[in-house]
Parts: C-alpha cells; structure tokens; sequence
C-alpha cells in the first residue's frame, strides 16, 4: 500500500502476533495457547474486505482503497476462544496444528 505501518486498529485486530509465518493459512482447528493456558482455535483465514477502508482514510487519506487487495493472503485468522485467560505482550504463544490430509472429495 505504501504506507511504513499499517496500525491494527484500523483493520480491526484484536490480537497481533509475529513469528508465525504464513499465520493467515494456518488449518482450521489449530491451537493458539498462552502460558496462561487460554486458547483460541483458528476457524479461517480473515479474508480481506473493504470495510478497513474507512479506518485507514481517516489516518492516511487515500490510502483505503488499496487495503483489500494489498491484504491479499496477509490478513491473518478468525478464531473463537477455547479457554478463556490472560494474553500478555511478550508472551510466547505455542502453536498445535492437528494431524489433517488434505480434503479430497
């Protein structure tokens, strides 16, 4: 998009990780734990949509119109809590991906 940072408020994240590649393609039903022992368990891939836009203009005008096809692939999850806990800033998060084949109909 151009922009240094794009800051997580304006897509309206609720929690951001780093050091997870390919965070947006994780398998549904993997496991995001705290050492709290709270979970979240990915559901799908947080696909980009225009609604961002509006958050973005009002911080950097003219910029909106490019975040959905910038955030491409780049979105990351949606997931629901499994158990409920604290996640703290700095906390290292274990990922458990389940044992899955690829869907074959």
């Amino acid at each position: 998009m151009g922009l240094a940072s794009v800051a997580p408020h304006w897509i309206g994240a609720n929690v951001v990780l780093q050091g997870l590649p390919d965070l947006t393609f994780l398998p549904p039903s993997s496991r995001l734990q705290s050492p709290s022992g709270a979970s979240v368990v990915v559901d799908m891939e947080n696909r980009p949509c225009h609604l961002p836009a509006t958050e973005i203009d009002a911080e950097a005008p003219g910029f909106g119109r490019m975040f959905k096809s910038a955030a491409q692939g780049r979105r990351g999850v949606v997931g629901w809590v499994e158990r409920p806990g604290s996640w703290a800033l700095g906390d290292n998060i274990w990922l458990h991906v389940p044992g899955q084949r690829t869907w074959a109909p």
